[in-house]
């Protein structure tokens, strides 16, 4: 790799970096719902996809079954949701449902999100953030295809 591909890579990873932690001090200073990003990331899929095993929910946020367990244990703690057995499947099997109180959650959230990325993004035209959704979207697919082929060597 030249010089100045690295450069230019080093400073998009510190400039990502930077990005992230600015995000993710507006979101905390402004989340009254005291709900990090991967708990309100968990009701949302809830919300739009319906009753999820813990797999099921750990898989597309790529976070271990065990956090997975944790997260869920705080969202039933909040009264967001709640486990249920799922003998259809196993009557070992547990499911996680969102309650009405956690769907009234994910609207508040949502109009949090849309206000942070409205603020964060308003520099930008239409294009440059369709030209910036490409790029995102082309990055990770090619980091999931590349996990992908090396879980499948592995194997």
């Amino acid at each position: 790799m030249n010089k100045h591909r690295e450069e230019l890579l080093i400073e998009n990873a510190l400039m990502s970096a930077m990005h992230n932690k600015l995000w993710l001090t507006d979101w905390n200073s402004k989340n009254h719902l005291n709900l990090s990003m991967t708990e309100v990331s968990i009701l949302e899929i809830l919300h739009a996809e319906g009753p999820k095993r813990a797999k099921e929910l750990s898989e597309p946020l790529h976070i271990t079954s065990g956090g997975i367990t944790g997260i869920c244990n705080r969202l039933i703690k909040k009264g967001y949701i709640v486990r249920t057995r799922d003998e259809s499947i196993d009557r070992r099997s547990v499911v996680v449902h969102i309650t009405d109180l956690g769907r009234q959650v994910v609207q508040q959230a949502f109009e949090m999100r849309l206000e942070l990325v409205t603020n964060h993004f308003s520099e930008l035209t239409d294009e440059e953030i369709k030209i910036w959704n490409k790029i995102y979207k082309k990055l990770i697919h090619h980091i999931l295809e590349k996990k992908g082929r090396g879980n499948s060597e592995k194997s």
